[in-house]
């Protein structure tokens, strides 16, 4: 493979794997106020934000494709990879503008409430890193989408050309003559024609 693909496919499994490990990370931290026994409530990553997951995995999918796709292929899955990279940072985007929100997943099993509570909330690193991973995959995608007319397809060096399987020599080997009629070799079917109009038997 080129380098430019080897280092597409790395950065966009780097991207899913970053957003795979950031998912089981706390993504919002937030403190209660006027509720015995309850300080604070923290929401993870796959409660603050469900898709993000599931497209780190179609993330990583798409990067394995990269390996092994032919032309059409891999302009798809660089496609593919441009719209989960842009998930995720949507996903990330939307916990940063409404952490509060973003939290209210976590909430009932703390609090035994549901929804939002209006105490403040706070975005940690971790949602930071997510969307370093989907600027990755993000990334990784729009090139695959815009370099796959120029990268080789993989397996086609190691394909031989028509004919190539033949026996060497065999493609200049001099047909059979007809001891008969040396210009003209047995197999082949003018020489026969000629024949026959002669008044011969080719087969003879």
């Amino acid at each position: 493979m080129s380098r430019d693909r080897v280092l597409t496919v790395l950065a966009t499994l780097a991207g899913a794997g970053l957003a795979l490990l950031a998912t089981s990370q706390t993504w919002v931290t937030q403190r209660v106020g006027g509720m015995p026994g309850v300080t604070g409530v923290s929401a993870a990553g796959g409660q603050a934000a469900p898709p993000v997951a599931p497209l780190a995995i179609v993330a990583g999918a798409g990067a394995v494709a990269l390996i092994i796709a032919g032309r059409r292929a891999t302009r798809l899955s660089g496609i593919v990879l441009v719209l989960a990279g842009a998930g995720i940072i949507a996903c990330v985007v939307s916990v940063v503008v409404d952490p509060r929100a973003a939290a209210a997943a976590a909430v009932p099993a703390a609090t035994g409430r549901a929804g939002p509570l209006p105490d403040p909330a706070v975005a940690s690193p971790w949602v930071w890193a997510a969307l370093l991973a989907g600027l990755l995959v993000l990334a990784g995608g729009a090139l695959a989408a815009v370099r796959a007319s120029t990268w080789a397809v993989p397996g086609r060096r190691f394909e031989q050309p028509a004919g190539a399987g033949s026996a060497p020599g065999a493609a200049g080997a001099a047909p059979r003559r007809n001891a008969d009629d040396p210009d003209h070799p047995v197999d082949d079917p003018v020489a026969a024609w000629d024949a026959l109009s002669r008044g011969d038997d080719p087969t003879a």
